[in-house]
């Protein structure tokens, strides 16, 4: 009897189950002229990048657990790469600008609980959103303030 309970304590306390949000920030993964800026949210955070020399342009990622992305019924997939991860673009055309979005499940660390990093790219012309795409597969994450990975 002693042995069955020791055992269940034992794989009560085995790894803690993980509850941590994790705040994270991108590094790299942009033209060079561009700059994330960081906008906080109630559950969520927001990077978003934009460029003077490129004002019709912009990237974003959005960290947190319930992204609101639904593809349009028009969209087109195209197999991609964001954060060395394979990710399928979901691409379409609204009010004349070219827009690619996917979502990424995300787990920084085992102490993390897992996200979902929708990111999305807007561009003017169809080259442009695949040079933003490409960049996209480079980014990388660490936690806040504490530099590149």
């Amino acid at each position: 009897m002693l042995l069955v309970t020791l055992a269940i304590v034992l794989s009560a306390c085995g790894s803690p189950s993980p509850t941590a949000f994790p705040e994270l920030e991108p590094h790299g993964g942009l033209p060079a002229d561009f700059a994330w800026q960081f906008k906080d949210g109630p559950d969520f955070y927001v990077y978003e990048a934009s460029s003077p020399s490129h004002s019709n342009c912009t990237v974003g990622l959005y960290f947190g657990t319930a992204p609101q992305f639904h593809p349009s019924a028009t969209a087109q997939g195209r197999a991609g790469t964001l954060a060395g991860h394979p990710v399928v673009w979901e691409e379409s055309v609204v009010d004349g600008l070219h827009r690619a979005d996917t979502v990424l499940p995300y787990r920084h660390s085992a102490a993390h609980t897992e996200l979902a990093i929708h990111a999305w790219v807007v561009a003017p012309r169809d080259a442009d959103l695949g040079l933003f795409r490409a960049s996209l597969a480079t980014v990388s994450f660490s936690p806040r303030g504490n530099g590149p990975a």
